[in-house]
């Protein structure tokens, strides 16, 4: 327990030593007198503090083990506080949270006028991840109000930021209509690819749908009949490394940013791939995520139902990107090992360095021969053709809008290098990356491309 004189101390004690010294140049009051007026006032002040050392303990707060809550959305933190016998009437909480994380008050005084009292604390996140509230403090008066005694209680509370979905699912709000319309209930394209049954040849069916040995074995030509496969495979694969540290606001495009003006390309990619795992799950499909660095660094198996989804939020709400150079050698071993089934893996980095981009070309095409890969990236404001706009009024603007030039020809040479060997590569604003995203998804699962 720690104790402080209060403002009422402060003021007594005040108005005394200037009601004494006026009177002794007044009067003459008798210097002993004083003292012994000074005395008695610390002797009740001892005394105060000495009745009123076990108050501030007839008091207990009970905080929630774990408290959820989106980023830029004010939440309430509700706890319980208990009074026992004769409690003091009025306490004061104090928080401590880091300012680059939440957004709240330090203290807040709270009436006992229960015995049992649930109190709700506005509290909003500004940065994704966990965070561990470990200690609260409590301020009490002491029973004459000349002390403030202050105690530190030690809690256990988790604080999760989750990544705030609520404008993604306002621009996709087709896919969450539960209706006879919306994308759900889109035609798939074709005859589907998975084997259902043999029967017998009918005239119309096409010869490379016969089973030679089946036809040779019952001695009638046989037909093999496919239907359209109703469960894929889908991955999102994060890049975390240093590329991905870079505010989003320097790509085009930055209409939607989640309401925060310093979202990050990683966070940005974690809200999309969050947002494909919701399609996914409205398709029947299954969902998996990877992240990776200079290592792999997270990765959950594809799956399905809400536990699932809730398990691939968990892992990504906490990932932060790492100061290092990814290494594509190191996370393409990893998922051939790993996935062995064919999939649709959506990759989300940033490859508008060439030696960056140099090394994912040279290590992508292992994973094309078995997996059908699209790669999605931010487009950096600067990648332009020259002149394309007409702000130029200086030398240096001109210098500026060629190496926007070289960019943006870069990005074109590596977009056609990356179809070659049969690998989507696409561009995004930032505000257009999820829609277009789960686009992509869509349409390919409604061509049965993969």
């Amino acid at each position: 327990m720690r104790f402080a004189p209060s403002t009422k101390f402060l003021v007594f004690f005040a108005a005394a030593c200037i009601a004494l010294t006026f009177l002794e140049l007044i009067s003459g009051l008798d210097k002993q007198a004083t003292y012994f007026v000074i005395l008695a006032f610390a002797g009740v002040a001892a005394v105060d503090i000495y009745i009123s050392k076990s108050l501030h303990q007839k008091v207990s707060i009970v905080f929630p083990e774990l408290v959820r809550m989106s980023k830029n959305k004010e939440t309430s933190l509700a706890f319980t506080v208990f009074k026992h016998n004769s409690s003091p009437k009025r306490i004061i909480i104090g928080m401590v949270f880091p300012n680059d994380r939440f957004e709240s008050f330090i203290e807040k005084e709270i009436s006992l006028d229960l015995d049992e009292k649930v109190v709700e604390w506005p509290i909003t996140g500004k940065k994704q991840g966990c965070f561990k509230l470990e200690a609260c403090y409590i301020e009490t008066r002491s029973l004459i109000g000349l002390w403030a005694l202050r105690r530190k209680l030690d809690i256990h509370c988790e604080l999760r930021i989750y990544p705030d979905m609520s404008l993604e699912k306002k621009a996709l709000a087709a896919l969450f209509l539960d209706f006879g319309f919306g994308v759900h209930a889109q035609r798939s394209i074709g005859k589907g690819r998975e084997f259902e049954q043999l029967r017998e040849y009918v005239p119309g069916d096409l010869y490379e749908d016969m089973h030679w040995k089946a036809t040779a074995r019952r001695g009638i030509p046989v037909s093999k009949i496919y239907q359209i496969e109703r469960t894929q495979d889908v991955y999102v694969i994060i890049d975390a490394a240093r590329m991905s540290a870079r505010n989003a606001q320097i790509f085009s495009g930055t209409g939607q940013n989640n309401g925060s003006e310093s979202e990050s390309i990683l966070e940005k990619y974690i809200t999309t791939a969050l947002s494909v795992g919701m399609a996914a799950e409205k398709q029947g499909d299954n969902f998996g995520i990877g992240v990776f660095s200079d290592h792999m660094e997270r990765f959950i198996p594809a799956g399905s139902r809400k536990a699932h989804y809730n398990l691939c939020r968990d892992a990504l709400y906490t990932v932060e990107p790492k100061k290092v150079t990814p290494d594509f050698t190191e996370c393409i071993t990893f998922i051939g090992n790993k996935i062995r089934k064919r999939s649709l893996l959506i990759i989300l980095t940033s490859l508008d360095d060439p030696a960056i981009a140099e090394s994912f070309l040279n290590h992508i095409h292992i994973l094309s021969r078995r997996h059908l890969v699209m790669v999605n990236m931010l487009n950096p404001l600067s990648a332009r053709p020259l002149f394309s706009t007409g702000d130029i009024n200086s030398v240096d603007d001109i210098f500026g809008h060629l190496g926007g030039h070289i960019a943006w020809n870069f990005l074109q040479e590596f977009e056609r290098s990356m179809h070659r060997i049969g690998i989507g590569f696409f561009l995004h604003a930032n505000r257009t990356l999820t829609v277009k995203t789960i686009s992509q998804y869509l349409n390919i699962k409604q061509r049965q491309s993969l």
